[in-house]
């Protein structure tokens, strides 16, 4: 255990990802906690109401931030004295970018969705948005000096103080205004908190290298990162909105619910991105070949581990609900399944996006984005008709169109590492896992259920060992 200890230590991809991952599924389950109660005080109506002020401040967030962490943390990387420089840069691109995206709130909000929102709920939604924003300028700074461990800290500190607050509000004062009056105050504590340490811990000891980084450089590399946003939200979170138009607030709910119990999932391996993002943008210009081998063996094991967590919950996944959440929240149980078999494909749309990334192929990679969601509007605006589980399937079926592009786009840049034989193989197992999957009758015993999942585990540790283990600390000798 102490020589484990000892190469964490030494190995920044290690220590960050530990660090971040560790945090993150503890603050994971406390947010599963924490939306038991809210699910179960509110119901799937206030739920839902509760999750569409939620969405509105991500998707406007994106405007706000136009694109410029991923800027910010390359060309930290990659020199570490254009700090100051690119820092200062990129938050006049989002103070500008942020007053736009506010009036677009405000648009929104009084002039395009009918009912609106209350004007309570509207300021709540600009000021989430704001603080949001300033958070993510801040992290960016520190995740480009490979200093991920504070955002962790300070997270699960703040995921704590919530946790405790949602279970000491009386019952009687439990409503969508006193959460997220509670969600807002949160936020700007714990951005100032961030701020603090940033600046005593960082920012301080940064030297200046007078590196010549104005505005029009930074947009020129953000806008491409910016359109891969937007429409990277118009596929994520614009359903949602959807849903609020062709269905109601209570579908809302039902299909967060899934979101909610499967952010560990995404949580893992945006970490695990997050923390190969910098080594990956550094081989891709120094050693090329390593870093294609590198990217095909975390293909490998993202989709192995996917697999696997995807047709274990499957296993379990009315247990689950049922005992969280209660039976009105049953429809949420089959959602949940398709969900999690679309954050499998979503696993590998991220690792293209940080090849492109890794590249500097910006552009295609907005390119590509801007095709996907073309592909994917009229997909959601036929599956939000019939609901959550509607919704569910077509994130599933856009997904696998546009999968076909994005995989020949990966092809030809890693070219001596994915082939035709390799491609059919990857995508046979896993088409054919998730359609046994979401057919898995969810009404077998539970004792059968844990038989199952018992051999599942062990064959995948058999696997994992023979085949996977190798592999993996090749990948985390990146570092190195």
């Amino acid at each position: 255990m102490k020589n484990i200890l000892k190469v964490i230590r030494k190995n920044n991809i290690l220590k960050n990802f530990s660090v971040l991952t560790g945090t993150n599924l503890i603050i994971q389950v406390l947010s599963v906690l924490s939306s038991i109660r809210l699910a179960r005080l509110l119901q799937p109506e206030g739920y839902g109401r509760l999750n569409y002020v939620l969405v509105q401040a991500s998707l406007f967030g994106i405007i706000a931030s136009f694109g410029v962490r991923l800027v910010v943390i390359r060309t930290i990387a990659r020199n570490k004295n254009s700090t100051l420089e690119i820092f200062k840069a990129s938050n006049k691109v989002r103070l500008i970018a942020t007053t736009i995206a506010i009036l677009c709130v405000a648009i929104y909000n009084l002039y395009i969705v009918n009912p609106s929102v209350s004007a309570f709920l509207l300021f709540s939604i600009i000021a989430l948005l704001v603080f949001n924003n300033a958070w993510d300028a801040l992290e960016s700074v520190a995740f480009g000096f490979e200093k991920m461990e504070a955002s962790g800290a300070i997270n699960l500190g703040f995921m704590v103080l919530y946790l405790i607050t949602i279970y000491v509000i009386p019952p009687g004062y439990f409503t969508v205004n006193t959460m997220v009056t509670v969600l807002v105050s949160q936020q700007v504590l714990k951005t100032l908190t961030y701020y603090v340490w940033l600046k005593r811990k960082i920012l301080v000891n940064v030297k200046r290298d007078f590196e010549h980084i104005t505005v029009s450089l930074v947009l020129n590399q953000s806008t491409y990162y910016f359109i891969l946003a937007i429409f990277t939200a118009v596929q994520n979170q614009l359903p949602v909105l959807f849903l609020k138009t062709n269905a109601s607030y209570g579908q809302i709910g039902l299909f967060n619910i899934g979101y909610r119990i499967l952010m560990p999932l995404q949580m893992v391996l945006d970490v695990l991105l997050t923390a190969l993002f910098p080594r990956f943008s550094m081989l891709a210009v120094t050693d090329k070949a390593k870093f294609a081998k590198n990217i095909k063996l975390l293909l490998n094991v993202l989709v192995f581990t996917g697999i696997i967590c995807c047709t274990g919950f499957t296993l379990f996944s009315k247990n689950v609900v049922l005992t969280l959440y209660g039976n009105k929240y049953n429809t949420s149980i089959s959602v949940i399944i398709i969900q999690c078999w679309f954050n499998v494909l979503y696993s590998i749309f991220c690792v293209i996006g940080t090849v492109l990334s890794s590249l500097d192929k910006q552009r295609q990679l907005a390119l590509l984005s801007a095709i996907h969601a073309l592909i994917s509007i009229p997909i959601f605006l036929f599956g939000s008709r019939y609901g959550a589980i509607g919704l569910s399937y077509a994130f599933v079926a856009a997904a696998i169109l546009s999968m076909t592009y994005h995989w020949v786009i990966l092809k030809k840049l890693l070219v001596n590492e994915i082939t035709w034989k390799y491609t059919f193989t990857l995508f046979f197992i896993l088409f054919s896992v998730m359609a046994a999957s979401i057919l898995f009758p969810t009404t077998y015993p539970l004792w059968i259920k844990i038989v199952l999942f018992i051999v599942l585990l062990g064959t995948a540790s058999l696997i994992f060992k023979k085949i996977f283990s190798v592999p993996l600390k090749q990948i985390l000798k990146t570092a190195k």
